[in-house]
């Protein structure tokens, strides 16, 4: 045994060391991303990340060199003229894989222990050291079972690989099963990965272990075969045939696997004691409050019954995503927030509701996007044809509710065209709603819909409404292949007899007459403009003030919203964004926001009023920057 772990050392000498050494590499590149990283946390929670991808990396290519290469069939005959039995050569290989895999990752465990001790200036323990050690040091050796049995299946490892995956994927959709808080990946990424030392995790531990154990068994009854059965058969080269023959079992499984998902039917979050209202494919539960008097909360489920159950009739939904609504008098009266549920159906809102002083019309043009957004699986906020939903909104508040709409959403528009909106701004609709605002991009959108009333007609409008919104996507690549073959504008000009492209021209002639129509009405609306200065605190710590720049007479309050971004995001949340509300005066001076910030934090904020004569917030539009 000795002596062959020599000779297996000699063998692959210059390759496990390059091997060592990039791991080395890659450990100090994830040291430095953690050091230089911004709210980066303790060095700990980067940990698991490098041992994640390291064992991604090393595991498979040393598993490839010890088992594959060598239970090749001419190697094998070698191995096997050896005075040495199976089990050994299978038992100094196993504990050679293991031990240099070991060797990759100690360098990088000792590596971030001394950043938790040198630069995050936490107490190392012992205990400490062994939780962390213990979690890697077990999910590595589940990882590297499962990569030393694959490693035998020579010319089928890749479609192993990927039925595996697949396998966890189904398992996952069809259980609600969340792998960071069960099994081996908890021992890695559950979220008190990096702070919890009070209890070792002996279950996911104990399970990981008996994976481990089943597959080391699987491998050694692989390597006990003899050359001339499988182990011949898997060593020869996959043919072309047998490549498109896995091509397409892997591409049918997936596709079974999103068919599958589109069919399941999650439960539908509940509400306790909850006010109900259902009709055929629709249901409203709305929870029941003591700030609210029992009858004025169930004349709010008949209106919004009825509301929602004719945009169903208009739109020809099948069924419209259960609403569930909480009351939280704490809100904002014209402020709305949609929860996102895990596991559930349907949506959650959060809202403030008190009779005297309810808007129907605020909440309904809110309301109809967010459930045409789960409806549509997020396919109506495709940018060709985004600026749609949001004209549709306000042409379906004007259409239900009672009042002046029109004048409103036209003196909303005329401020806004008076910012500065250009053709190219309806293919970029996502930062264009971001810079007006989502009230001001609706009125704008809305003069759209109005222009193309004009030019076609009201039912064609409709039809077209019906097709583009009311039509439930399929969840899957059937959906981008439909996109494909019938592009927006297509579409359009199908059911409006009217060219895209002349149809812009006229949008926007429309919207300058409008502008001159409302031009006076709204001349002592101001623009709102801001700024934000960085302070200095050290070479790595920055402090944040906002500033009112224009205009210097406003009164009232003014909002500064803000929120960190992650690396690579560039939606904005609307439920991660904090907010700071001051007198005009005070911004007039400077902001601080509370807190500090690292260099090259991500980070974009807004300033907004309230203007009574539009009855929605301005915003001076959201700016993303990286604080220098």
């Amino acid at each position: 045994m000795i002596g062959l772990a020599r000779k297996e050392l000699r063998h692959h000498a210059l390759p496990l060391a390059l091997m060592v050494t990039g791991m080395s590499l890659l450990a100090l590149l994830f040291f430095y991303i953690t050091y230089a990283g911004a709210n980066r946390g303790n060095f700990w929670e980067r940990y698991p990340m490098f041992i994640m991808l390291g064992s991604l990396v090393a595991t498979p290519y040393l598993c490839h060199r010890l088992v594959s290469l060598e239970y090749a069939t001419k190697t094998q005959l070698f191995l096997y003229s050896l005075p040495l039995r199976p089990a050994t050569i299978f038992a100094t290989k196993w504990f050679l894989s293991l031990a240099f895999l070991f060797g990759c990752f100690l360098p990088s465990f000792l590596l971030f222990a001394w950043g938790v001790a040198w630069i995050d200036r936490m107490d190392v323990t012992w205990r400490q050291l062994l939780f962390v050690g213990g979690r890697c040091a077990v999910f590595v050796i589940g990882f590297h079972a499962l990569n030393f049995a694959f490693a035998f299946l020579g010319r089928y490892r890749l479609a192993a690989y990927g039925f595996t995956a697949l396998a966890m994927l189904l398992v996952s959709n069809h259980w609600d099963l969340d792998h960071n808080q069960n099994g081996p990946f908890s021992l890695l990424f559950h979220p008190r990965f990096a702070f919890d030392f009070a209890e070792f995790p002996w279950q996911d531990a104990l399970a990981t272990l008996a994976g481990a154990l089943v597959f080391n068994l699987i491998s050694l009854g692989m390597a006990l075969t003899r050359e001339g059965s499988v182990a011949s058969m898997v060593a020869i080269k996959m043919t072309h045939r047998e490549k498109v023959f896995f091509t397409a079992i892997f591409i049918s499984t997936v596709l079974s696997i999103m068919l599958f998902e589109e069919k399941r039917t999650r439960p539908p979050y509940q509400i306790e004691d909850a006010i109900v209202r259902e009709s055929a494919g629709l249901s409203i539960h709305i929870g029941r409050t003591t700030s609210v008097a029992p009858g004025d909360l169930e004349q709010l489920a008949d209106w919004l019954h009825t509301e929602i159950s004719a945009l169903q009739s208009f739109l020809g939904m099948p069924f419209v995503p259960r609403i569930n609504i909480t009351i939280r008098q704490d809100l904002d009266p014209d402020k709305f927030e949609k929860a996102y549920l895990v596991g559930s159906e349907g949506l959650l809102v959060k809202l403030a509701y008190q009779p005297d002083t309810w808007r129907p019309e605020r909440f309904l043009q809110w309301l109809v996007p967010e459930i045409l957004e789960d409806y549509s699986n997020y396919r109506v906020y495709r940018e060709p044809s985004f600026w749609l939903l949001d004209g549709f909104a306000p042409w379906w508040v004007q259409h239900r509710l009672e009042g002046d709409w029109e004048t409103l959403f036209e003196k909303r528009a005329a401020y806004a065209y008076a910012l500065g909106v250009t053709q190219a701004d309806v293919d970029g609709w996502i930062h264009f709603r971001e810079r007006l605002g989502v009230d001001l991009a609706q009125a704008i959108a809305y003069q759209g819909v109005q222009a193309l009333v004009q030019r076609s007609s009201t039912q064609q409008v409709e039809a077209l409404f019906q097709k583009r919104l009311g039509l439930y996507p399929e969840r899957d690549v059937r959906a981008f292949i439909r996109e494909q073959a019938h592009p927006f504008p297509s579409v359009f000009q199908d059911h409006t007899e009217v060219d895209y492209a002349a149809f812009r021209t006229l949008w926007f002639q429309r919207l300058q007459e409008t502008h001159a129509r409302r031009l006076e009405s709204i001349a002592a609306i101001p623009r709102l403009e801001a700024e934000m200065e960085v302070v200095t605190l050290s070479e790595k710590t920055r402090r944040l003030r906002f500033m009112l720049q224009q205009p210097q007479t406003l009164e009232g309050r003014l909002r500064f919203y803000y929120l960190r971004l992650p690396r690579y995001e560039w939606l904005i949340d609307p439920n991660e964004r904090q907010v700071i509300e001051v007198p005009t005066s005070q911004a007039l001076t400077g902001v601080d926001i509370g807190g500090t910030f690292s260099k090259h934090t991500r980070f974009a904020w807004t300033a907004a009023f309230y203007s009574e004569e539009l009855q929605c917030e301005l915003l001076s539009g959201w700016h993303r920057t990286e604080v220098p």
